[in-house]
C-alpha cells in the first residue's frame, strides 16, 4: 500500500494559520524610546497573533544605547508560560557599549488554546542610577483539531530534482494527487484530483500555503501527460567522446575535429546545442589541461555562469605575458576567479609565470625573438610604429636597427597597436570672415589696427601651420609690427612681428598655431604704426594680407583660381598639405584674398552735424541758419582747403542777398557768396568754397589744431519759400562737376591734399527748414 505524505495547513474562523519550525520575523516599525530613558526599543508592544498550539512564533527586538555617553548594564527579567527568551537568536550580552545596539528575540510557543499575555522587562544601569523600560507582549493558542486542514496528497517533502521551485514551491506535477480542504472563493470544503489539461499541460490541485486553502494552476509537462501526471523526463546521454560529460537537457551533439594539445596528441571535444528540459541532472564540466595549468593550452566544457547555457572555451594569448585561462567550477567555467591554492584568474589575461611568455595559447619559457611591429612609440609629438624584440630573460626592447621605426604621423591615432593607420590627407579652407573689416583712414600712432579677417577651417583632419606669408603693398617703414590673433586671443610673439619686408614669412613655434577638424576660427591680423614723425600721408590705397601662390598679391580677390602659400600639415596624416588645396574652398578650385584698401595719415579730419544745427519749422528771410558742422582734428594739425555745399527741397528761394559761412559765433567770416551763385534757383543747388580759386576763395584760412574742434555756420536768405515747402543742405559732393570727390579737401602737415571719404560721417546731412 502506497504512503501517503500530507502537509497541513489549518484555519480557524477565517485567519490563515502558518504550521512552521520557527518563524522569525526581521526587527521593523518605528524605534521607540523608553520613558526618561537612553535605551531604544524596536517596538513599545508586540502581537504574536494566532499560533497553532505546541508550534512556535518569534520576534526580534533591537535594542540601542542611544546616550552616545557611556557603556550600560543590562538586566533582562525572564519570561513565563507561554514566552521565553530565545538564548540562541539574542545578541545582547552584560554590557551594551555606547551608541552600539543588539537583538533580543522572543518565542512564543502556546500550550492550550487560550490567549496569552506578558510584560517584556528591561534595566539597565549608568552612572550608578538604574533605569527601565518595557514591552506588552501578547498571542492567542488554537487547537488544530477545531480547524480545517487543507491536504495533498501528492506533496513531499523534497519535491523532484531539477524543478524550480519559485514555480513548484507546493507542487508535485510528476505524481497524481488528490487533494481536499477549503474553496478560496466560497470557503466550503471541497476535493479535487489531478488532471491533464491536453498532452503537454497538466491541472495541478496544491494547499496554499499562505492562505490555509485549495489552490490551483496549469504547468507546462516537458515529456507530456497522462493519468493527471507530467511524465518522467527522459534524459540524454553524452557521446563517449565528451569526457562523461551530461547535461541538463536534450542536447544535439556535434563533435569537433581532432585538434593537437600541448603533450602533441591528438583529442576530440564535442558541442552540445542544449535544449534544456526540467528534471535532468546537472552538467558536469570537463577541462582538457586538467584545471588551473597555465603553461598548457586546454578547452574546457561546462555552463556559462551568467547565461546557464552549455559553452566550449579555448585557452587563449590576451597579450605576450597574459593568458586567458579556463577552468571548472563546479558544474561552471570559471575565469575571472580563484580556486583555493591557486593563482587568480582574469578574462583580461592572468599574468605567465616568470621567465615565460604567452605563446601559442599558453605560457611558455622565453627565448629571443623578433616579434615585429607590435607597439607604437611618441618621439618629439610625432608617432612612430616600432619594431621590437624579445629578449632571453622575456625583456621587451626597440631593435633600434634603421629600419626599426616607421612614422606613422603627429597624432596618437596615426599608429594603432605597431601599425600605422592611413588617413587621408586634408586640406584647409580659408575665406573672409562675415565681419571682415571695411575700407578705412587710419592714423599714425595707433596700434591695433585691425586690418583684415579670415575664417580659417580645417578639412578631413587637424591642420597645424608652421608658417604664415603675408604681402603688404605699402612702405614697410611704417608699420611697427604685425599682431596676429586666433578667435580673438593672440598667438606667436606677444610683441608682434616686424615688417621688413613687402613679403614677410611668420615662423611659428610648434603648435602656435592649430585648427581643429570642421571647426571654423577666425585669423585676425592687426597692424600698429609707427607716428607722424615717421608716417608720410598717402592717398594710395594700401592692403595686407596671406601671401598668394604666387607669393604677392597678383592673384588677391579673386582674380583667378589662386591659393595661399601657407605652410600646414595634417596632424594625422603627418603630410604637408598641397598649397594648391589652401584656398578659399579649401579644394583647388578657389581663390586667394587680401584686405579692403586702406590709407595711411599723420591727421584725419571729422566731420559731423553739430547738435544745434537749425531744423524744423523755419522762417522765410534774409540771413536765415541752414547749416552747423563740426569739423574736428585728430593726431595732426589740420587746414580745409575746399567745402561743398548741396541744397535740396522743394522751394526756390529768389531773394536779393547771398549766403554766408562764418565761425559758430558769427565773429569769422570765412566765405560769402552771392544769390546767384548760392541758394537761388532751382533745386538741387551746389555751391563750393575752394583755397585753389577754382571756385570761390577764403575770406579766411580755415586751419583746426591737432586735438580742437570748430563748428561752422552756414546762413542765407530764404525769402521765395512758401509754406509747407522744404529745405535741406548738405556737405556733399553729388554731382560729375562738384568740385570735391567727398565734398572737402583738407591736408595734414604732410602737405598732401586730402580729398576722400574722411570718416563714416560724410556726407553730413542737415535738419529739413519746412517754412
Amino acid at each position: 500500500m502506497d504512503t501517503i505524505t500530507q502537509t497541513k495547513v489549518r484555519t480557524h474562523v477565517g485567519t490563515a494559520v502558518l504550521g512552521a519550525a520557527i518563524i522569525l520575523a526581521a526587527a521593523a516599525g518605528l524605534v521607540i524610546k523608553s520613558q526618561d530613558s537612553g535605551l531604544a526599543i524596536g517596538a513599545s508592544g508586540y502581537d504574536f497573533g494566532k499560533v497553532m498550539t505546541q508550534e512556535t512564533a518569534a520576534k526580534v527586538f533591537i535594542l540601542q544605547n542611544t546616550e552616545n555617553a557611556g557603556d550600560y548594564k543590562l538586566g533582562i527579567t525572564p519570561l513565563a508560560g507561554a514566552f521565553a527568551i530565545n538564548q540562541e537568536s539574542s545578541t545582547c550580552q552584560a554590557i551594551l557599549s555606547a551608541g552600539q545596539s543588539c537583538k533580543l528575540a522572543v518565542k512564543f510557543t502556546p500550550a492550550e488554546a487560550i490567549k496569552y499575555k506578558a510584560t517584556l522587562s528591561i534595566r539597565y544601569v549608568f552612572n550608578g542610577k538604574t533605569k527601565g523600560a518595557t514591552v506588552k507582549l501578547q498571542g492567542e493558542g488554537v487547537l488544530s483539531s477545531t480547524d480545517v486542514a487543507c491536504l495533498d496528497s501528492d506533496v513531499t517533502e523534497n519535491n523532484f530534482a531539477g524543478m524550480p521551485s519559485s514555480v513548484y514551491k507546493f507542487v508535485n506535477v510528476f505524481k497524481f494527487g488528490h487533494v481536499k480542504g477549503l474553496n478560496p472563493t466560497t470557503g466550503a470544503f471541497m476535493e479535487a484530483d489531478d488532471k491533464c489539461w491536453n498532452e503537454k499541460r497538466i491541472l495541478e490541485y496544491y494547499c496554499d500555503a499562505k492562505k490555509g486553502t485549495v489552490s490551483w494552476n496549469s504547468y507546462d509537462c516537458p515529456s507530456g501527460c497522462a493519468d493527471g501526471a507530467c511524465q518522467e523526463v527522459i534524459c540524454p546521454e553524452a557521446p563517449a567522446n565528451a569526457k562523461g560529460l551530461s547535461v541538463n537537457g536534450v542536447c544535439s551533439w556535434e563533435c569537433l575535429s581532432p585538434w593537437e594539445n600541448q603533450d602533441g596528441q591528438k583529442e576530440n571535444g564535442c558541442e552540445c546545442n542544449l535544449e534544456t528540459k526540467q528534471g535532468c541532472p546537472v552538467a558536469q564540466c570537463y577541462d582538457s589541461d586538467g584545471g588551473i595549468v597555465l603553461e598548457k593550452m586546454g578547452m574546457t566544457q561546462g555552463l556559462n555562469p551568467k547565461t546557464n547555457v552549455m559553452a566550449v572555451v579555448t585557452d587563449s594569448c590576451s597579450s605576450i605575458f597574459q593568458v586567458v585561462e579556463y577552468a571548472c567550477q563546479g558544474d561552471y567555467l570559471m575565469v575571472d576567479a580563484q580556486a583555493p591554492g591557486e593563482p587568480p584568474l582574469s578574462s583580461a589575461g592572468t599574468f605567465c609565470p616568470k621567465g615565460t611568455y604567452c605563446k601559442d595559447n599558453a605560457c611558455q619559457p622565453c627565448q629571443k625573438k623578433d616579434l615585429g611591429y607590435t607597439t607604437c612609440q611618441n618621439f618629439g609629438g610625432k608617432y612612430y610604429a616600432a619594431d621590437m624584440m624579445l629578449g632571453d630573460d622575456c625583456s621587451i626592447y626597440a631593435t633600434n636597427s634603421v629600419d626599426g621605426l616607421k612614422l606613422c604621423g603627429n597624432t596618437a591615432d596615426s599608429c594603432v597597436e605597431g601599425k600605422c593607420v592611413v588617413v587621408s590627407i586634408g586640406s584647409l579652407k580659408v575665406e573672409y570672415a562675415g565681419d571682415n573689416p571695411a575700407p578705412a583712414q587710419l592714423l599714425a600712432g595707433t596700434t591695433g589696427n585691425e586690418i583684415v579677417r579670415y575664417k580659417m577651417t580645417a578639412m578631413g583632419e587637424d591642420v597645424a601651420i608652421s608658417s604664415l606669408p603675408l604681402y603688404y603693398t605699402g612702405k614697410v617703414g611704417y608699420v611697427s609690427a604685425v599682431k596676429l590673433f586666433l578667435d580673438g586671443k593672440q598667438f606667436g610673439e606677444s610683441g608682434g612681428y616686424a615688417l621688413a619686408e613687402a613679403k614677410q614669412t611668420i615662423n611659428l613655434v610648434d603648435g602656435a598655431l592649430i585648427l581643429k577638424k570642421e571647426v571654423p576660427a577666425i585669423l585676425s591680423i592687426k597692424l600698429d604704426f609707427y607716428d607722424k614723425t615717421v608716417v608720410e600721408t598717402s592717398t594710395v590705397p594700401l592692403k595686407i594680407g596671406i601671401a598668394d601662390g604666387d607669393g604677392d598679391y597678383t592673384d588677391w580677390d579673386g582674380k583667378a583660381e589662386g591659393y595661399y602659400s601657407i605652410n600646414a600639415a595634417g596632424l594625422a596624416s603627418g603630410q604637408l598639405l598641397d598649397k594648391t588645396k589652401i584656398d578659399a574652398t579649401g579644394d583647388g578650385a578657389g581663390g586667394a584674398f587680401g584686405s579692403n584698401p586702406f590709407t595711411l595719415h599723420r591727421g584725419l579730419l571729422k566731420v559731423s552735424l553739430d547738435s544745434g544745427s537749425a531744423g524744423g519749422a523755419s522762417k522765410q528771410g534774409k540771413g536765415s541758419d541752414l547749416l552747423k558742422v563740426k569739423l574736428a582734428a585728430v593726431g595732426d594739425d589740420i587746414q580745409v582747403n575746399d567745402i561743398e555745399f548741396v541744397a535740396n527741397g522743394t522751394c526756390k528761394p529768389n531773394g536779393s542777398t547771398g549766403t554766408n559761412l562764418r565761425s559758430n559765433d558769427m565773429t569769422v567770416l570765412y566765405a560769402e557768396w552771392d544769390s546767384a551763385n548760392s541758394l537761388n534757383g532751382e533745386m538741387p543747388r551746389t555751391w563750393s568754397l575752394s583755397a585753389n580759386e577754382k571756385d570761390l576763395k577764403w575770406n579766411e584760412p580755415l586751419i583746426i589744431a591737432a586735438g580742437e574742434a570748430k563748428v561752422l555756420r552756414l546762413t542765407g536768405e530764404t525769402t521765395g519759400c512758401k509754406t509747407n515747402e522744404f529745405m535741406s543742405v548738405s556737405v556733399s559732393a553729388p554731382s560729375s562737376g562738384a568740385a570735391t570727390k567727398a565734398g572737402i579737401e583738407y591736408q595734414d602737415s604732410s602737405g598732401v591734399n586730402i580729398d576722400m571719404k574722411t570718416t563714416k560721417n560724410l556726407p553730413v546731412n542737415g535738419n529739413a527748414l519746412i517754412y
